[in-house]
Formats: structure tokens, C-alpha cells, sequence
């Protein structure tokens, strides 16, 4: 990764994982994901174990939590905007959770 925060090199944006037909990603798709990899971090050192990938992690708490998240994320776009956090920011929760979730389903 290049050394300014948030921005990657073009070596990973071109990685077969990140990339179709041989074209980079888009530069804002590629920093929202670096955002939720951060976020990922950020919960694991919050939660502990309770992670969505954590020992005490079930699927109840996980459908919970994306419920949460997602819930989080839709008051940002009612009236009562002022007690709402920001929705790129819950966004990137949601986002987090699914992925998360997600993932171990492949293990």
C-alpha cells in the first residue's frame, strides 16, 4: 500500500481479486473497501471475541448486530437527522458485518 492513509497502490488495485478483465478498480470503490477492512479492525479491537469472526460469535448475534448496523444506517435518512450518526459511516458497519459474516461461511 502507498504510504498516504487510505489510498492503494496500483499493484493491489490491479490484483486479479480486486480487479475484471485487467482493469483497476475505481479509486473510490477501492478506498471504501480500505474503509471497511479499517473498520474491521476497529470492531475486532472493540469486541473481542463477540466479532462477527470471534469464538463467542454466533449467528443470532451476527444477524442481530447486521440488524443494528443496518437499522443505524436507516435513521440517518429520517427526519430526526440531528441524534443520527453519518451515513457513510454506518454504511461502511453494515458493510463490515455482511462481509464478515460472509466470510466465514467460506471456512
Amino acid at each position: 500500500m502507498n504510504s498516504e492513509p487510505g489510498k492503494m497502490s496500483e499493484e493491489v488495485r490491479m490484483h486479479p481479486v480486486l480487479c475484471s478483465h485487467n482493469k483497476p478498480l475505481n479509486q473510490t470503490f477501492v478506498e471504501v473497501l480500505q474503509s471497511v477492512i479499517n473498520e474491521y479492525w476497529r470492531a475486532k479491537e472493540k469486541h473481542g471475541e463477540y466479532t462477527m469472526d470471534g469464538e463467542k460469535g454466533t449467528d443470532l448475534n451476527r444477524l442481530s448486530a447486521l440488524t443494528e448496523e443496518l437499522g443505524e444506517a436507516a435513521r440517518c435518512l429520517t427526519y430526526d437527522k440531528e441524534h443520527a450518526g453519518s451515513l457513510k459511516k454506518e454504511l461502511i458497519q453494515v458493510a463490515n458485518v455482511a462481509l464478515t459474516w460472509a466470510s466465514i461461511l467460506y471456512d
